[in-house]
């Protein structure tokens, strides 16, 4: 018995259709307790097509990046000062810290920037000052330190290392 068009999910769709790219809409339809008709309707009403499945996911592959930096910059908007007074704000930076990560990883980059992770600290602690919360920390500082600390370098190896640097 067949299924309604609506009940089949188009990642089911798609996934089959990679997995098996020789495979008919007919042979798909039977994998998935439906006809081929069903698929091709789902499909249609989505904007792809059967034929160009396996092109179409590959050219979202090939933007996908772009479209995690296009959200990014979206959320990056909205962080605005009103929303660093409101709770949500965190939630936009997460977010944020998130979609540049997976960006990054779908440019093929790292992902162990420290930079971002310095700036992102220290507005939270910015934002908690503002708050009445705790102190400012140097968030600079704070990253060098636990940098030193994975590289077993103790408080005084440092110092020693600055003092050497200003001689």
């Amino acid at each position: 018995m067949a299924k309604p068009k609506g009940d089949i999910p188009l990642d089911a769709i798609v996934e089959l259709k990679l997995r098996n790219p020789e495979m008919t809409l007919k042979e798909a339809g039977k994998v998935l307790g439906c006809t081929g008709s069903n698929i091709a309707t789902r499909l249609t009403a989505a904007g792809l097509r059967w034929s160009e499945l396996s092109a179409e996911v590959d050219r979202f592959r090939s933007v996908r990046a772009d479209l995690l930096a296009s959200v990014q910059r979206r959320v990056l908007s909205e962080l605005t000062g009103e929303k660093l007074k409101k709770a949500n704000a965190q939630q936009l930076v997460t977010v944020f810290g998130i979609l540049y990560d997976k960006e990054r990883l779908e440019r093929g980059k790292s992902i162990n920037d420290q930079a971002l992770y310095v700036v992102l600290v220290e507005r939270s602690h910015r934002k908690n000052y503002l708050e009445g919360g705790a102190k400012i920390i140097d968030a600079e500082a704070e990253n060098e330190k636990q940098i030193a600390c994975r590289a077993g370098l103790t408080d005084e190896d440092r110092e020693g290392q600055e003092d050497s640097e200003d001689s």
